[in-house]
């Protein structure tokens, strides 16, 4: 069988409400590892947040992080870094302005975690491995990986018109939640799928993807095959992308693979 490279996005889709990889999803992604097919994880999270999971399924291939920020092969020297930052000036300005309506915010680089106040919600799906809380614009001395704030609802659209004052970042809410996000306008998880899949020499045509929500849309445009998974938040699913019959709480991913004859 023709090598396939097989992108899968982390909450929503390869995990279920528990933060667990269901038994039978696990089974065939290590089993697909072994037979020589590249199963790789894409995720909004860093790969701190990543590499239990990934050891897990004894994936050795590239993983694509925080949306394509970074996209690098951990136990793969040779494999080149693609990684970009936003300039800590502009994430200075954006929480300075908005510092009374903002319930939180956090930014990020390699080594260390920036919060104006500790937020435990974040500080989960990105454990700090060097947390300092202060105003950004005291204690925020490099360019960073992420930006994100929550804010209530009355005051977003102040939010997003600053954000989006700082092109080439873009303002992004997350799917059912308080919490939103800065983007590089062409960074995102389609444009780092394009460059795994040249390095690796893995078509379009023997790529399949998963996902859950509009940031992993991209992603499944790179995959001849790609895959919303059921249990999508989204109002509304493009007619392009597939739905799987099974959600993530039921082996979606499992059973959509064993589908297509995998």
């Amino acid at each position: 069988m023709q090598k396939k490279l097989i992108a899968i996005d982390m909450d929503g889709t390869l995990l279920n409400d528990k933060l667990e990889i269901m038994p039978k999803t696990k089974e065939i992604l290590r089993r697909l590892t072994k037979e020589g097919h590249v199963v790789m994880i894409s995720s909004g999270r860093p790969f701190r947040s990543i590499e239990r999971y990934y050891d897990d399924l004894g994936l050795k291939s590239p993983v694509i992080c925080l949306n394509g920020m970074k996209t690098f092969s951990p136990r793969d020297d040779s494999f080149p870094v693609l990684e970009f930052k936003f300039k800590k000036e502009d994430v200075i300005d954006i929480a300075t302005r908005c510092h009374d309506i903002l319930l939180s915010c956090m930014s990020e680089s390699d080594t260390k975690t920036y919060q104006e106040v500790k937020d435990d919600y974040l500080s989960w799906f990105f454990p700090f491995l060097d947390l300092e809380i202060g105003r950004m614009g005291e204690i925020l001395k490099e360019d960073v990986k992420t930006a994100i704030w929550n804010c209530s609802e009355d005051n977003l659209d102040f939010l997003k018109s600053v954000v989006n004052e700082h092109y080439p970042m873009v303002w992004r809410k997350w799917t059912g939640s308080s919490y939103s996000e800065a983007y590089l306008d062409n960074v995102n998880k389609g444009m780092s799928m394009k460059y795994v899949q040249e390095h690796l020499g893995i078509g379009v045509e023997d790529t399949i993807a998963f996902g859950d929500s509009i940031n992993d849309f991209e992603m499944l445009d790179r995959a001849a095959l790609g895959f919303i998974m059921k249990n999508t938040s989204l109002g509304y699913v493009p007619e392009k992308y597939k739905i799987t019959r099974e959600d993530n709480n039921h082996e979606g991913i499992y059973e959509t693979l064993m589908d297509l004859g995998l």
